[in-house]
């Protein structure tokens, strides 16, 4: 999986299974989706957003390209 990092991919560092659940270890992300929506300190303009998501559409589009599926957990 490491051939598939990129700036809009994130690292997969480990994977760690047992019998009724599966872990994922990625690289350190210091916010989430909804911090930067809700951050009062953000710009205010709806280019920044549209941007970030447009950002978010690219790095689903580049991991199906490779056949790799994903799921929100």
């Amino acid at each position: 999986m490491a051939s598939e990092k990129g700036c809009l991919v994130l690292k997969l560092n480990d994977v760690f299974c047992s019998r009724d659940s599966l872990s994922l270890v990625t690289e350190f992300v210091p916010y989430h989706l909804n911090d930067v929506i809700t951050d009062p300190r953000r710009p205010q303009d709806d280019g920044f957003l549209r941007h970030f998501f447009i950002q978010i559409l690219q790095g689903i589009k580049h991991i199906h390209s490779r056949g790799i599926m994903h799921r929100k957990s």
